[in-house]
């Protein structure tokens, strides 16, 4: 029994003495990656700003030390399908503790519209009603732009026809974030 104990502790003395060579182990990563600096900016902004409407950001990645930056889109989706993408800022202010952020949101959106998951429940929807049939099933591009001229084309499935819609920006209140359109089929 001493034999295995006097070999275990030759063994641990090996292991813990093996490790004792100096290592320049940092525990600060070089680089945040985008994913991670979205998340946690977001979280932060949503937290200083409890009025602002729940979002998503996406970021670029960033060197992890004092004054780097990464640019970032914020993109918002309210109920009614209205969809705005505002850039902001992340800079590290910080690199103890894990790290700290700050984050500035451009005073401007750098882009609206409607989602076309939005743009196709009203086309559904008016269908259904004009034709007095079962809501047609289907699907839109992801997203239309905001912007007078801007065209999408849908496609509407019911049970009698297959249809393109064509879906055409009329007018927009940038003041409001709202995007109007008129629709007509195409061959």
């Amino acid at each position: 029994m001493r034999i295995l104990a006097g070999l275990v502790l030759a063994l641990l003395v090996g292991l813990v003495t093996g490790c004792g060579a100096e290592a320049g182990v940092s525990s600060l990563p070089e680089s945040l990656d985008g994913t991670t600096v979205a998340k946690r900016a977001n979280a932060l902004l949503e937290k200083q700003n409890p009025q602002l409407a729940p979002g998503a950001l996406t970021c670029e990645k960033v060197r992890f030390k004092v004054g780097a930056t990464s640019r970032c889109t914020r993109t918002v989706v309210f109920d009614d399908g209205r969809l705005v993408r505002s850039g902001a800022t992340v800079t590290i202010d910080g690199v103890k503790d894990g790290g700290h952020l700050e984050v500035q949101v451009d005073d401007k959106p750098t882009a609206f519209g409607i989602t076309g998951k939005a743009v196709f429940a009203d086309l559904a929807r008016q269908y259904a009603a004009r034709y007095k049939v079962k809501t047609p099933t289907g699907s839109c591009p992801a997203y239309l732009a905001g912007k007078v001229g801007t065209k999408i084309t849908c496609q509407l499935v019911s049970a009698k026809e297959r249809l393109a819609v064509e879906v055409k920006v009329t007018r927009v209140d940038p003041k409001n974030f709202d995007t109007q359109y008129t629709f007509r089929t195409v061959t």
